[in-house]
């Protein structure tokens, strides 16, 4: 276990930006206005505690302080936590595994590509896999202990898997735009809105829907409602799209609407209201999730090292340390330079 060193910023020269204050902890003072971004240059940070999330480096599966290494060849693509263990898939050859806490893996099946959408139920015993072929797309369901297949679907067209509930599946399309349930039981298909899924966390209720707007980027704006309530909009923007939701569903993380390829600059924390409380850019940013309502885990990269780094806000500042070690940056991104995969 990593153990969090208290220094001060001026003493080390972390986390500042300009015109920012200088204040104890590695923090950046917060201000009544927009807030300064903070700048995160994961050389000049200092390790900190374990970053108390799910992500894995490589072969090997990290679960706050406990470090689970298996045989499967890496880098490992974590998809979620499973019944009775995690849900990986590798690349070379694409297979889907569940990971026991012992570092063994149970062969679930064959990937149908590098491009395959993958939802874990909520109650991690089940799997979804969704594909596309010939015009349509497939949607196979497998258990999570042996892989044994429940269910196949086909939908006409190009159809997303956004998310998995505990006993049904949340699907989108666009032209027609809609989102909706669908449950392999009945076959039962049930809309919840006639805009198409942007951004979903099933567990902690929470949806954004792509809306058709000609004042938006490319023609697009986002809404942020309640998965149970689709209809009640939080926060419309034209500007942001969110990444990752808190645990309890009250903040996201969003950058610019406008980001694509390699991965954001810039990335702000926000109520889900859309107040504005932190900005934070760097060279890059890959794979990220919050660790708590006041705290989020960053892939990044600056122009010569890579990390995965904690960034909490504590009493007011923002306290941003190291939670794994540092690595040459790679042109490809962070999370290559750390063979790093985080799930949102």
């Amino acid at each position: 276990m990593k153990r969090r060193l208290s220094v001060t910023l001026v003493a080390v020269g972390v986390v500042t930006s300009a015109g920012a204050s200088l204040v104890p902890g590695n923090a950046q003072a917060p201000t009544s206005a927009r807030p300064d971004p903070i700048r995160i240059q994961p050389g000049d940070l200092l390790p900190g505690t374990d970053a108390g999330v799910l992500y894995s480096t490589g072969n090997t599966i990290h679960v706050g302080d406990r470090d689970i290494r298996t045989d499967l060849a890496g880098p490992l693509d974590v998809v979620d936590r499973a019944a009775h263990g995690y849900v990986v898939a590798t690349r070379s050859p694409d297979r889907l595994w569940t990971v026991h806490r012992d570092g063994s893996a149970t062969l679930l099946g064959r990937l149908p590509g590098s491009w395959a959408d993958i939802e874990v139920s909520t109650d991690g015993t089940r799997v979804a896999v969704s594909w596309f072929r010939r015009g349509h797309t497939h949607v196979g369901i497998d258990r999570t202990t042996d892989g044994q297949r429940i269910h196949l679907a086909r939908f006409a067209g190009d159809v997303d898997l956004d998310g998995y509930g505990k006993r049904r599946v949340l699907l989108s399309t666009w032209s027609p735009d809609r989102t909706f349930w669908y449950t392999p039981a009945s076959q039962h298909r049930t809309v919840i809105a006639r805009q198409k899924a942007f951004n979903v966390d099933v567990a902690h209720d929470r949806i954004s829907f792509g809306v058709r707007d000609p004042n938006g980027v490319d023609g697009l704006c986002v809404r942020l409602a309640r998965l149970t309530t689709p209809d009640q909009t939080t926060w419309r923007t034209c500007e942001q799209k969110p990444l990752a939701w808190s645990g309890r569903g009250g903040r996201v993380l969003t950058t610019d609407l406008r980001s694509d390829g390699l991965g954001p600059r810039t990335v702000q924390m926000r109520n889900v209201d859309g107040a504005l409380l932190r900005i934070f850019s760097s060279g890059t940013f890959g794979d990220l999730r919050f660790a708590g309502k006041n705290a989020a885990m960053f892939s990044v990269q600056g122009a010569r090292q890579a990390a995965l780094v904690k960034c909490a806000l504590e009493g007011g500042f923002a306290h941003c340390t190291l939670a794994t070690g540092l690595r040459p940056a790679s042109n490809l991104g962070p999370n290559h330079a750390l063979g790093l995969s985080m799930p949102g």
